[in-house]
């Protein structure tokens, strides 16, 4: 058989939408990968054919498709698939498929993997946050509905749902379209972990430390992990952020944390080899996004084995093993509570990489695909 997976110009959600397609290729699927370019390109990557359109565009009236469309449109008149799987609401790749194969007389089955819907997600105060959502309103209204009643399957990252990220989940429901759960997978990686060089010397991490992974920005809301930091007094443990690269958001932390002396170091740069090193050793992992669906960074630290204290985001609070927390006050006295009860972080990290061991592993996500194409009758999937 031939599967058609078609990730998004997103480099997280691009990420799972590659290890997807490469589980599918381990369940004796053949692959076809389409995903954005900065030219028209066709070849092997990985083991997988890809085939790369520079397209861009998200759906709403100030940002429709646009660049090599008619392209596009053509590659997909030709193709012949058994399965479409596109990844990611409000983009391009999901418009133009689901809009292209929309006809009632189609053979193939068609799966959006849902990354979370944020059409409602603003996290800017009233009235700010209403200019987002009056330019996605039509998208949510109209076109939402009318893509969801033409998917053979929505796969969603957890059994979630709420007015935000997993809003699309209650739309489903309300239109009896069939839903499946096939999560993230958790790419920390234990074996090829590799210390990496800190400005923290050895004896300053002897007794631990606290661990923020993000980018750098106000989404990510770093100032939320830091500020509680400051408030739970714990200076003797360093804390470390890791990011992307150096921005003015970062600029900012940097100043407010050689304003009041905290022991803080952030990284950038770091491949994953080493922030799985970071992972394995720090004594907590601190979150404090304000918008996820289901943040990777978290699942990897539960992999890892290290506690998590985190916002009320996406799934996070469903997870079971994860400390929700709505205010870095919060935060600050969940950080002296584990601090002071080494059982408990004992305790909750085994908790979290029994979780992770059980749900976000390759074979587990590699398990629930194969029954997700058995399910569809797709020939070729073997479990």
């Amino acid at each position: 058989m031939c599967t058609f997976t078609f990730p998004p110009e997103n480099n997280g959600v691009a990420n799972a939408a590659f290890t997807h397609a490469r589980m599918l290729r381990q369940l004796g699927c053949r692959v076809e990968v389409v995903t954005a370019g900065e030219r028209l390109s066709q070849g092997e990557e990985n083991g997988l054919q890809v085939v790369r359109f520079p397209v861009r565009g998200q759906g709403h009236l100030l940002s429709p498709s646009r660049g090599a469309v008619s392209d596009l449109r053509a590659f997909l008149a030709q193709g012949s698939w058994d399965v479409v799987f596109t990844h990611c609401w409000q983009a391009w790749n999901s418009n133009e498929v689901l809009d292209f194969f929309g006809g009632a007389d189609r053979a193939e089955k068609v799966v959006l993997v849902s990354h979370g819907l944020s059409t409602d997600s603003d996290s800017r105060p009233f009235p700010l946050n209403l200019v987002r959502r009056l330019i996605w309103w039509p998208y949510r209204r109209f076109r939402v509905p009318r893509y969801l009643r033409r998917l053979d399957r929505l796969v969603l990252l957890w059994d979630h749902q709420d007015r935000d990220r997993f809003l699309d989940h209650l739309m489903a429901r309300e239109l009896g379209v069939p839903v499946a759960v096939v999560p993230n997978v958790a790419r920390y990686d234990a074996v090829a972990a590799r210390r990496p060089a800190l400005a923290l010397g050895a004896d300053e991490l002897a007794g631990g430390f606290m661990l923020c992974v993000g980018n750098y920005s106000k989404e990510k809301n770093e100032a939320f992990v830091l500020e509680a930091y400051r408030l739970s007094g714990k200076k003797h443990l360093p804390l470390i952020f890791v990011g992307h690269r150096r921005n003015p958001y970062c600029r900012v932390l940097e100043h407010t944390a050689r304003e009041h002396g905290l022991r803080v170091e952030f990284c950038t740069g770091l491949d994953k080899h080493e922030i799985d090193w970071l992972y394995r050793e720090a004594s907590l992992f601190l979150f404090g996004s304000r918008t996820e669906c289901q943040p990777l960074v978290v699942l990897d630290a539960l992999a890892s084995g290290t506690p998590c204290i985190s916002t009320d985001v996406g799934c996070v609070s469903s997870l079971g093993c994860v400390t929700v927390v709505r205010s870095p006050e919060e935060m600050a006295a969940q950080i002296r509570l584990y601090v002071s009860d080494p059982e408990l972080r004992r305790e909750r990290g085994e908790q979290g990489r029994a979780l992770a061991d059980r749900e976000f592993s390759l074979s587990a996500c590699g398990a629930k695909w194969g029954r997700l194409m058995n399910d569809l009758g797709a020939p070729g999937a073997t479990e």
